[in-house]
């Protein structure tokens, strides 16, 4: 079973336009977000994307991308082209990356690795991802998605609105090339929509996710504002 980063990248966000080319100190987001990955055991990392600008980016950094071709609804659509484009086997690991996750910490890869890493014909029906402890400020910031779990950390729900949670989602998501094709395929809902988090669509097709606690600092770069925190 290889171990496969993607990290989607876009130009077009309607928040932050250009966010991944953005610099932080002396890197772009992208290079920070690749180097973080590429720290880990990941067995090989694909930067996704339409975008000319980011392409020319990733071949002028010597990273591995290709060129997505479509129309894509979310990261998971476009990870899903990559892995059949690329001919993963249908076991391999896929670790979806979201491009404004600047500070996910080498080991949390690893964690969420070792959670799938039981040998060539392991086959898991779940999810991984990663949760973090909440800040004061960020619990009404609906840029900040709260995650609601069991005891167990199993997820119980995720949403943009106040509620009394100490957790908040980190935007990476883990399962094998099999089931990501399947999550692909379930139709939108109107939970999902409402939410804007698709996550929830996998939620109430009853896929299993388990949320890993994570003690990185978490800070996600939805907005010029939040980029403006590091500079």
């Amino acid at each position: 079973m290889k171990k496969i980063g993607i990290i989607p990248a876009r130009m077009a966000s309607a928040r932050f336009p250009g966010k991944p080319m953005q610099m932080v100190g002396n890197q772009t987001i992208l290079q920070r977000v690749y180097y973080q990955a590429a720290s880990s055991k990941l067995d090989q990392i694909v930067i996704a994307s339409g975008d000319d600008v980011i392409l020319n980016h990733c071949q002028q950094n010597n990273f591995k991308n290709i060129e997505t071709k479509g129309d894509f609804a979310n990261g998971t659509e476009r990870c899903s082209w990559v892995s059949n484009q690329l001919k993963f086997d249908p076991l391999d690991l896929i670790v979806n990356i979201q491009c404004d996750e600047l500070f996910i910490h080498p080991d949390d890869f690893n964690n969420i690795i070792n959670e799938f890493d039981f040998g060539e014909d392991y086959v898991n029906f779940g999810v991984v991802t990663l949760i973090g402890k909440i800040k004061d400020e960020e619990r009404k910031n609906r840029n900040c998605v709260k995650a609601l779990k069991t005891n167990a950390d199993a997820a119980m729900y995720f949403t943009r609105e106040f509620v009394p949670t100490n957790w908040k989602h980190i935007g990476i998501y883990a399962y094998q090339k099999w089931l990501l094709n399947c999550l692909a395929e379930f139709p939108l809902t109107e939970l999902e929509q409402s939410e804007s988090l698709e996550q929830i669509r996998w939620l109430e097709n009853d896929i299993p996710i388990k949320m890993l606690k994570s003690d990185s600092m978490s800070v996600s770069i939805n907005s010029p504002e939040d980029l403006m925190f590091f500079l």
